[in-house]
């Protein structure tokens, strides 16, 4: 009693169309795939360019982007009128830049502040504090609730400030 030779060649050809057509690739959803990380890296700087010069640099210890929105650890941000921009977490999304913990922000000429929670708008440049803060600049020092800064003008609009400033006699 032996099997004979069509019936296995059968049975593989009939395994091979079940495989072949039992499998639908048009089921498989490729964003289901790409809905999570888009890229993840370390100790990485971007160099942000216009049409004429540089706009920005920013570095970053560690960053995702996750769905268009990039996460920095570690970020530190400088622009031309911005020294240094620094704050633990950084979230960019379209020209905002959500900024939360221990943030340090140093102008060309003045004032440092320190805050925990800010949002700095790339295409204004306009640095909002929405926690209290502390600005300081030789031994002149301010605090207050919350600030609105225009990098370009170099104006502060604060609210329930406390301060102290020196001024030089004439």
């Amino acid at each position: 009693m032996g099997i004979r030779l069509e019936i296995v060649l059968l049975f593989a050809m009939g395994v091979i169309l079940v495989l072949t057509f039992g499998i639908k690739t048009a089921d498989i959803d490729i964003k289901k795939h790409l809905s999570g990380k888009e890229v993840e890296f370390t100790d990485t700087t971007f160099i942000e360019v216009g049409m004429e010069s540089m706009q920005s640099i920013a570095h970053s210890s560690h960053g995702v982007r996750l769905n268009g929105v990039l996460m920095l650890d570690e970020l530190n941000y400088h622009s031309k009128n911005l020294e240094l921009l620094r704050a633990k977490k950084g979230i960019y999304h379209n020209d905002k830049i959500f900024l939360e913990g221990d943030i340090f922000v140093r102008q060309k000429e003045g004032f440092e502040y320190h805050a925990q929670q800010a949002v700095y708008d790339q295409a204004v440049q306009i640095l909002d504090v929405n926690s209290p803060f502390l600005a300081k600049m030789d031994k002149n020092t301010i605090q207050g609730s919350s600030m609105r800064y225009d990098v370009r003008k170099k104006e502060i609009f604060a609210k329930e400030i406390a301060a102290v400033v020196y001024t030089v006699e004439k």
